[in-house]
C-alpha cells in the first residue's frame, strides 16, 4: 500500500471543504438578510444571544471566497494555462490579508481600551467581539502560510482557531459563563463561532497533505490508526461531560460522584479505542507479514523460472524532470545477458543503452517511448535489437516494454523483459541455410534427370 495521500482522498478532502465552506457562507448570508431585513433571529439563532455583526459577516464571506478559491486554483490553472500564475496566487492573498490587516486594527482598538472597538461600521450594524477579531487573525495568518514549507503554521493556526471558536461553543452548549475567562476575550455570537469553525475546518481540509492532518489521509496504517482514535479523543470526552454535567443539574448525584463517574468512563472509553487501535494494527501487520512472505516466495518461485528460461528484467523509476536519467534495476538474469557486474553497475540507464548496438538505438528508444501509449490489457511494445557486450561479444535480444500508472494516470515505473536471443536466430539461420542447401539439392536432382531425359543418345 503507497504511504502518502492519492488523487482520491485529495479530491474527497476538496469536496468536504466546499460542504464546509457553502456552510459558512450561508450563515453569513443569513445574517446579513436578518440585518437588512432586521430580523434578530437571523443574527443571533435566539432573541437573548449576541448577534453576528455586518462587518463579521462580510469577513466570513471573504474568508469562504479565499478557501473556495484554494480548493478550485488548480482547476482554474488547468482551464485557463494563459493566466499568470501571479495572478491567481494574489487572489488567494488579497482577502486574506484584507482579513488579517482589519482583525489587527480591532485587536488594538480592544487592547488601548477604546470603549467603540470592534464597530466598524457603526454601533447599528453590531460590533466585532474581540474573539472574532483573533479567529480572523489566526484564519489569514493560516490562510497566508499555509503552502510556506510543510504547512505547520498554517496548520498550527487553524488549529488553534478551532481552539478559539471551540471554547465560545462548549460555553454555550454547557452554559458555562467561566469558561470564557480561559482567555481574555468576550463572548461570539453562535452563528459567528459556527462559520468560523466551518471556515477552518474547510481551510484544513483543502490542503489535507499539510501538517499533523496529512497523517489522517494516509493511505497506509498509520492513516487508519489515526482516523481510528482521534474522533474518539475529540467527541467522546465532550460528549460524556455533556451528559454528566446534565445529570448533575438534575439531581441524579452529586457533582463529586459525577465527575469521579466521568474520570472513569472516560478513562475506559479511551482505554478501549487505544486497545482497538493496537488489535486492529496487530491484524494488520499479521497480513502485510503473510503478503510479505507470500510475495517474496513467488518472486523466489519467478526468480527460478526467468534464469531456467534465460530472461532477464529491468525496471526503472521515471523522473518527470529527466527521465533517460532515471535509476535502473536489473534482475540477476539481466546482469548476465548484458554482461554487466552487479558491484560495478553504476545503476544509469545511459549505461545499459550504451550497450545497444549504435545502428539499434534509435529502434530501442522508439520503442520505450511507444509503452507510454498503451493503454492498460494491450501488448507491451516489443523490438529486437543488438548489443555489445564489456566483452565485446554481440548478442541478439528481445525485449518487451510496459509502463506502470498511478490512479491518476501518471507514468510511474517503466518495467521491461529481455531474452537472449542469439542463440535461436544462430539455430534459425543454421536450419534456413539446411533448408537451403536442401532446395539447391532437389533442383540439382530435377535438372540431371531432365538433362537425362532430354539426352540424344536417348
Amino acid at each position: 500500500m503507497r504511504k502518502g495521500l492519492n488523487e482520491r482522498v485529495h479530491s474527497r478532502a476538496r469536496a468536504a471543504s466546499r460542504v464546509a465552506v457553502a456552510f459558512a457562507g450561508a450563515i453569513a448570508c443569513v445574517a446579513l438578510v436578518g440585518w437588512m431585513l432586521a430580523i434578530p433571529v437571523l443574527t443571533s439563532l435566539r432573541a437573548d444571544l449576541a448577534s453576528t455583526s455586518v462587518p463579521t459577516a462580510i469577513g466570513l464571506l471573504l474568508g469562504c471566497f479565499s478557501v473556495w478559491w484554494i480548493t478550485s486554483s488548480g482547476a482554474l490553472r488547468t482551464q485557463r494555462p494563459g493566466v499568470p500564475a501571479d495572478t491567481l496566487n494574489w487572489l488567494e492573498r488579497v482577502p486574506s490579508i484584507v482579513i488579517g490587516l482589519t482583525a489587527v486594527y480591532v485587536i488594538a482598538r480592544y487592547a488601548v481600551g477604546d470603549p467603540l472597538a470592534g464597530e466598524l461600521f457603526g454601533p447599528t450594524l453590531g460590533r466585532v467581539a474581540l474573539a472574532t477579531a483573533i479567529s480572523f487573525l489566526l484564519f489569514s495568518i493560516a490562510l497566508l502560510t499555509l503552502d510556506f514549507g510543510r504547512g505547520g503554521v498554517g496548520v498550527t493556526s487553524a488549529s488553534l482557531g478551532l481552539v478559539v471558536t471551540g471554547i465560545d461553543l462548549t460555553g454555550h452548549v454547557y452554559d458555562v459563563q467561566a469558561l470564557y475567562q480561559v482567555m481574555p476575550f468576550t463572548v461570539m455570537a453562535v452563528p459567528t463561532s459556527l462559520g468560523l469553525a466551518a471556515l477552518f475546518v474547510a481551510l484544513l481540509l483543502a490542503r489535507p497533505d499539510r501538517g499533523w492532518l496529512r497523517y489522517a489521509f494516509r493511505d497506509d496504517d498509520i492513516g487508519g490508526v489515526f482516523r481510528l482514535v482521534l474522533p474518539a479523543v475529540a467527541i467522546v470526552p465532550p460528549l460524556l461531560a455533556f451528559a454528566a454535567m446534565r445529570a448533575m443539574e438534575s439531581g441524579l448525584f452529586e457533582p463529586s460522584f459525577g465527575f469521579a463517574v466521568l474520570a472513569v468512563v472516560t478513562t475506559v472509553v479511551l482505554t478501549t479505542v487505544v486497545c482497538s487501535a493496537t488489535a486492529w494494527m496487530s491484524h494488520v501487520h499479521a497480513a502485510l507479514r503473510e503478503t510479505r512472505e507470500a510475495l517474496l516466495e513467488n518472486a523466489q518461485l519467478l526468480e527460478v523460472a526467468m534464469d531456467i528460461a534465460h530472461i532477464g528484467a529491468w525496471s526503472a523509476s521515471i523522473a518527470q524532470d529527466a527521465p533517460d536519467a532515471s535509476h535502473v534495476d536489473l534482475s540477476t538474469e539481466a546482469y548476465g545477458i548484458f554482461g554487466l557486474e552487479k558491484d560495478a553497475f553504476d545503476g544509469r540507464f545511459d549505461t545499459v543503452l550504451a550497450l545497444v548496438h549504435s545502428g539499434d538505438r534509435d529502434v530501442v528508444m522508439d520503442a520505450n517511448k511507444a509503452a507510454f501509449d498503451r493503454k492498460r490489457g494491450e501488448e507491451p511494445a516489443s523490438v529486437n535489437y543488438r548489443i555489445i557486450r564489456p566483452d565485446g561479444e554481440e548478442r541478439w535480444l528481445r525485449q518487451q516494454v510496459r509502463v506502470l500508472h498511478d490512479s491518476g494516470g501518471q507514468p510511474l515505473r517503466i518495467i521491461g523483459v529481455v531474452q537472449d536471443m542469439t542463440n535461436a536466430r544462430l539455430v534459425d539461420r543454421r536450419l534456413a541455410q539446411a533448408q537451403k542447401m536442401e532446395a539447391i539439392g532437389s533442383l540439382t536432382g530435377v535438372w540431371r534427370m531432365i538433362s537425362i531425359t532430354c539426352s540424344p543418345s536417348l
